[in-house]
């Protein structure tokens, strides 16, 4: 017995050191690390501050309905035009259409913004500078809780996140105002040169020369702002890891996304996989939570007002000819039902930031070799890096 001891000794350090290997390698890896993007968001003080966020935003968005009238401004063409996307969106989640997910998420994104800036261009203007405004500011906390969290291990209250932001709500904002402006202005100088040296007799025939300069501006213009839209999440948690300035903060999110695309495109569609499998999840949860409830609280009244009463709890149309006091439970009902819904897309814009601050520090390991656990801090003295879990555990939530 004695001689076969050391035998299974040998084995079992074997077996030690090749799983501490597999441990080692799977930590070295960079994209696993995405996968953590989802309980971060999960979190329910970045839920609650996105879904604070969600508000603040609806009541900007309705401030052009004091000037223009009701039903009508920015906000009701971007709703008309967005419904049918987000509908869309919803569908292909359910369905695994991916090709349908794209095309709803620009419809809603990209195309309604774009027909409501087209229709009421200084209304939208009006709402959409302290728009951004807020959604960086916002954007920028849970960016900074994230990234505390993924990178040192710490658990700070929302308040600590929310103080960051606010303290620093200039460059959070520039950073996401800034480079829209500067992709305009050279827009705006294009459309400017092209009047003055096309639109004068003549004179065209040298702008028809300069034309190819003006490809050349065209090319870096449509090259920077594809890199922006496709960088767009790490743009708040640039300046949130980092704490500099705007501009240091956008140079850097275009140098990585330039430097590696196709590694950042890889990164999006993980962090895309992870937010559909979520929201489908989330979205059959909210479907049986309301259909159970629907069904039990109306199990025992009449055929008639249970089917108004389901129908309103699921947002649907009240009969015309229900009571009096039927609309009104029922109106009551579809307020209460819409909060889990607010409360999936706040769960939406909560992964949002978490996903892009986890990008961003993944991106920043892959271009600059830089640890993800290195994370600036307002008490570091310059030249020294941060240590995962610090004396800030003891403000940890509870």
């Amino acid at each position: 017995m004695v001689r076969h001891e050391p035998a299974r000794s040998y084995h079992g350090s074997t077996l030690m050191k090749r799983a501490r290997a597999f441990e080692d390698i799977v930590r070295s890896l960079t994209w696993p690390r995405l996968l953590a993007a989802g309980a971060l968001a999960l979190r329910p003080a970045r839920v609650v501050m996105s879904l604070v966020l969600m508000l603040i935003v609806g009541l900007i968005a309705q401030a052009p309905t004091i000037w223009l009238g009701k039903d009508t401004g920015p906000a009701h063409t971007f709703a008309e035009r967005a419904a049918g996307g987000f509908q869309r969106v919803q569908r292909s989640i359910l369905e695994f259409d991916v090709q349908a997910l794209a095309s709803g998420l620009w419809q809603a994104c990209v195309d309604a913004p774009m027909a409501a800036a087209r229709e009421f261009p200084w209304s939208s203007l009006a709402i959409g500078l302290p728009i951004l405004a807020v959604w960086s500011v916002l954007g920028g906390a849970m960016s900074r809780l994230a990234a505390e969290e993924h990178a040192l291990s710490q658990h700070r209250p929302w308040t600590a996140g929310l103080a960051f932001a606010v303290s620093r709500w200039f460059s959070f904002a520039a950073c996401v105002i800034g480079p829209i402006v500067v992709l305009l202005l050279a827009c705006g100088l294009m459309a400017c040169a092209g009047w003055l040296m096309l639109g004068v007799p003549f004179l065209n025939v040298a702008g028809g020369v300069l034309y190819g300069l003006a490809l050349a501006m065209g090319a870096v213009v449509t090259v920077l702002g594809a890199a922006l839209l496709l960088g767009s999440p790490m743009l708040v948690p640039a300046l949130a890891c980092e704490g500099s300035d705007a501009i240091d903060g956008v140079q850097r999110v275009w140098a990585y996304t330039l430097a590696r695309p196709g590694r950042l495109a890889l990164y999006l569609l993980t962090l895309l996989v992870q937010l559909v499998l979520a929201l489908w999840a989330l979205g059959l949860l909210v479907g049986a939570i309301e259909s159970l409830t629907a069904w039990s609280t109306t199990a025992l009244l009449n055929k008639e007002s249970a089917d108004a009463l389901r129908d309103a709890a699921a947002g649907g149309d009240m009969p015309t000819d229900a009571r009096s006091h039927v609309k009104l439970a029922g109106r009551i009902m579809t307020f209460w039902g819409a909060i889990p819904n607010l409360l999936v897309g706040a769960f939406a814009v909560s992964f949002w930031f978490s996903g892009g601050t986890v990008l961003y520090l993944c991106m920043r390991r892959v271009c600059d070799a830089q640890d993800v656990e290195e994370l600036w801090r307002p008490d570091l003295t310059p030249g020294t890096l941060p240590t995962p879990g610090g004396e800030d555990d003891d403000d940890a939530e509870g």
